[in-house]
């Protein structure tokens, strides 16, 4: 992980989709937002973690094999989607519980755990 003012830089993979995935909205003006119901959640999440500064790409990828490879080999550190945790990919990173019922999950890197969050609504 890099390090900017102290910080640890995390490295944040964020599926771009229709809801509830990210969405990217683009205004008139020529500004951007990022709006869904997993996006908002990472939102809320991120503002609590402020000890760390978060490095967001914002990609379309369905492939979940792929993804779990990228977070094992550390191009990323978390990653913003569904997931469907099973045996093989246990093996390879680490799954918070779900956010809601379901399949929402955070994928993190096993070599540093930095966000354990559960949500109850």
């Amino acid at each position: 992980m890099n390090t900017t003012s102290n910080n640890k830089t995390i490295k944040v993979l964020v599926l771009l989709g229709i809801e509830p995935l990210a969405e990217k909205i683009t205004f008139p003006d020529g500004s951007v937002q990022y709006r869904g119901l997993y996006y908002d959640m990472w939102a809320i999440i991120k503002k609590s973690l402020n000890k760390y500064n978060f490095e967001e790409d914002f990609k379309v990828n369905n492939n979940e094999d792929e993804i779990i490879k990228l977070i094992s080999i550390g191009t990323y550190d978390i990653c913003i989607g569904p997931f469907t945790p099973n045996f093989e990919r246990t093996k390879l990173v680490e799954f918070t519980y779900s956010l809601i019922f379901d399949s929402l999950q955070y994928y993190i890197s096993k070599k540093e755990i930095i966000l354990v969050y559960y949500m109850n609504y």
